[in-house]
């Protein structure tokens, strides 16, 4: 294809623009469904790294010679919320690094000196979206390491203030956030990354697009949720509302461990909500599954209470990017050492309420909740 015709975005996130050359308008219409608003689509003819999408079948097989070696070295790629996904390295070709990612059908040839990154995949094939949207965020989240933190958190904007809810997996972060929709709570902020701008008088908290993950125990707690999800035709994340909508009813499937995957976009509709791009950080919730409370329980905590918990809010478990950089590019600045990490949490505390938040099995039966945690948004004011 020649890449003057190829479908493109060039997309803003903060400081950093990117230009993707998705291989086909379908890929391009979906990773746009899946970043913006948290994206800005740009017209700018300078972009600091470029992302391009080959869809070539003997390119692929060519690329993936005969296949990844058992003791092949693996390279840091992409974050997760508690691990760094680590590929297999094929080979290295000057500045060049080639990966193999079999889940997703794809291999990334790597060349941070040129700030480019090309995506090798089959013709057909429908998974290279996840890697194209993983590319793209990479370099969003490396370009972000020195303007502040990271946390494992969903959140929800009320007004200009926002209220995260953050914690390790199966904290409870996704229920409160579908409860707290379904019952008309402010606007959807983030699902599972929150990105937090140290920014005066009152960190601002910006969503970094994920997959929404929704366990079958969520279904259960949140009612009426589960009809709308069931009603939706959402196969897969990995197709926009209007690729559903024209493949008619559809059944919407789990993955191995029985959860439900949606993009943002899909995850949004079923609440018919607006999404926020940016909220002052007025609380951070650290939720607590606890079947000994009837009902919940909030209780406020200390600055130093809040530091001694944080360690399971922060992406990965604060101990991701420690210097793996197969995304970065030259002028990123490397993400931060534990000293500076513990600066930066300090800083956020004494600028945020911290609390904890109890959930009984008889949580989400009313809306006292969703009241309490509404009256949580209100910042602290620094005096002058």
């Amino acid at each position: 294809m020649i890449e003057s015709v190829m479908p493109t975005v060039t997309l803003e996130f903060e400081s950093l623009t990117i230009r993707a050359h998705c291989g086909t308008r379908a890929n391009r219409e979906w990773l746009t469904e899946f970043l913006v608003p948290d994206f800005v689509e740009s017209s700018s003819d300078s972009v600091d790294c470029t992302v391009r999408v080959a869809l070539d079948d003997a390119l692929y097989a060519e690329a993936l010679g005969e296949g990844c070696p058992a003791d092949a070295p693996l390279l840091d790629c992409f974050a997760l919320d508690s691990s760094v996904v680590r590929l297999p390295i094929l080979r290295r070709a000057g500045t060049e690094t080639v990966v193999a990612d079999l889940q997703f059908e794809s291999i990334y040839r790597i060349d941070p000196d040129r700030r480019l990154v090309t995506i090798i995949s089959h013709s057909d094939s429908i998974r290279v979206r996840a890697s194209l949207l993983r590319v793209v965020r990479e370099f969003a989240m490396n370009a972000m390491h020195g303007r502040g933190l990271f946390l494992h958190a969903s959140s929800i904007a009320m007004g200009a203030d926002g209220v995260a809810f953050a914690g390790r997996r199966s904290a409870g972060k996704t229920t409160l956030l579908t409860y707290l929709l379904g019952h008309g709570v402010g606007a959807y902020l983030s699902n599972d990354r929150v990105f937090v701008a140290d920014r005066d008088p009152v960190p601002v908290l910006r969503n970094v697009p994920t997959v929404v993950s929704v366990r079958p125990g969520t279904l259960e707690l949140c009612a009426g949720f589960g009809e709308r999800l069931f009603g939706s035709g959402y196969a897969t994340y990995l197709t926009t509302i209007v690729e559903s909508d024209n493949a008619g009813p559809s059944e919407v499937r789990t993955n191995a461990f029985g959860n439900y995957f949606l993009s943002p976009a899909q995850f949004r509709s079923l609440f018919g909500e607006p999404q926020s791009t940016s909220a002052t950080a007025a609380a951070l919730v650290y939720p607590v599954i606890d079947e000994t409370t009837p009902a919940f329980r909030i209780e406020p905590l200390t600055i130093e209470e809040s530091i001694s918990r944080v360690q399971d809010a922060l992406l990965g478990s604060g101990s991701w990017r420690k210097g793996p950089d197969a995304l970065a590019i030259p002028v990123h600045i490397p993400s931060p050492s534990d000293e500076e990490l513990a600066i930066r949490v300090r800083r956020f505390f004494e600028r945020v309420r911290c609390f904890e938040l109890r959930l009984g099995k008889r949580a989400y039966e009313s809306t006292v909740l969703a009241d309490a945690v509404k009256a949580l948004a209100t910042p602290i004011r620094l005096q002058d």
